[in-house]
């Protein structure tokens, strides 16, 4: 199983944080057909042969990504789109 992770330091309002990640949520829904759910303060995410969690607290954003083996041929490409996002929403 491939996976990847990507933390990144910010000094956001939580509320502007949440914000941010449910539009990087609906956008990887839109895009690559997953499901995303909030629980608490992190972004569940759930689709064919992807789970993974953006976990958001008050100096850091966390990132986990797991593909399946169809999947994984994918990594590089959904990792540098949510990479790009954070990197425009995120400061």
């Amino acid at each position: 199983m491939a996976h990847f992770e990507i933390h990144r330091t910010h000094s956001m309002e939580m509320d502007e944080l949440r914000q941010a990640a449910q539009e990087l949520a609906q956008q990887l829904e839109r895009d690559h057909g997953v499901k995303a759910h909030w629980k608490a303060n992190s972004v569940h995410i759930k689709g064919a042969g992807i789970t993974g969690r953006l976990i958001l607290d008050e100096e850091e954003v966390a990132v986990r990504v797991e593909l399946s083996l169809l999947a994984a041929p994918f990594r590089t490409v959904l990792r540098r789109e949510v990479e790009q996002h954070l990197d425009e929403y995120v400061r």
